[in-house]
């Protein structure tokens, strides 16, 4: 089988930052995923994605997703800036 690359992106320079909202309908499992990713990031470890994931280096991207998009109430869901 062969790799099919979908998308070539440009040099750019490293860091490069993207964002990820968290598009979760449930007010409580949202609550609970934001305080599981917070203990990571405090605890030095590298987070992992399981499963498909996806980001934008367009903030304004994933705000729309973060206040619109995967729930039903008026909080807003949590937006991960990831630096790669």
């Amino acid at each position: 089988s062969s790799i099919i690359i979908a998308n070539a992106f440009p040099p750019h320079p490293e860091p490069l930052a993207s964002y990820r909202a968290l598009t979760v309908y449930d007010d409580d499992k949202c609550d609970r995923i934001e305080r599981g990713f917070l203990a990571a990031l405090a605890s030095g470890e590298p987070v992992t994605f399981h499963g498909f994931t996806s980001s934008s280096i367009d903030p304004s991207s994933a705000l729309f997703f973060a206040e619109t998009v995967g729930h039903a109430s008026n909080k807003p869901r949590p937006i991960l800036l990831l630096k790669s």
